[in-house]
């Protein structure tokens, strides 16, 4: 617990939200710095993005073409136009019954059967920091990651299943969604 009269230094963190408590009633949050910015971290060895996913759920390949005419075109233009390929996995089926099922076949290369068990509806269950992700394998080669949802307060590790208990990449936009 700080006072009003406390001087604090806040270092390596992306948010800082500060509150008024007075006893154990929560009275007002009188500060929020919730600008994203990157922190050098050593551990990355690569200056630059080097692999970026964005997807799209419940669109077809041809239904995101027609809708979004913009996107699709700019993603051909990058291919064209750097050293950059923009793929899109036009021949990607779904693999289960929502978002989650889906982004595991892409991001951890699993079914959630064949993960250990991270429902919040079960007993046992624990934080999906354990399985094999992506995102830490590149984190391991030295590249910055992010990982960021549309809906983060509600995202597909979070809803049904236990999530992160640390932030599974170097910038996670969670707590500045939620924030």
């Amino acid at each position: 617990e700080i006072t009003a009269t406390d001087n604090v230094l806040v270092e390596n963190t992306d948010y800082v939200q500060a509150d008024c408590v007075k006893g154990n009633r929560h009275t007002a949050s009188f500060y929020q710095h919730v600008h994203q910015k990157t922190i050098d971290q050593p551990k990355i060895k690569k200056k630059h993005f080097n692999v970026v996913v964005f997807g799209f759920d419940s669109i077809s390949q041809q239904n995101f073409r027609r809708s979004l005419p913009k996107t699709s075109a700019a993603l051909k233009r990058i291919s064209a136009e750097t050293n950059c390929e923009a793929i899109t996995a036009e021949r990607m089926n779904i693999v289960g019954d929502g978002t989650t099922d889906n982004l595991l076949a892409v991001l951890v290369g699993k079914l959630e059967n064949e993960l250990y068990e991270a429902r919040t509806a079960k007993s046992g269950g624990k934080p999906v920091d354990g399985w094999p992700w992506l995102m830490t394998s590149y984190n391991e080669h030295g590249y910055a990651t992010h990982y960021a949802e549309d809906h983060m307060k509600q995202n597909a590790f979070q809803l049904r299943l236990r999530g992160w208990s640390q932030p599974p990449t170097h910038h996670y936009g969670r707590p500045f969604a939620i924030a």
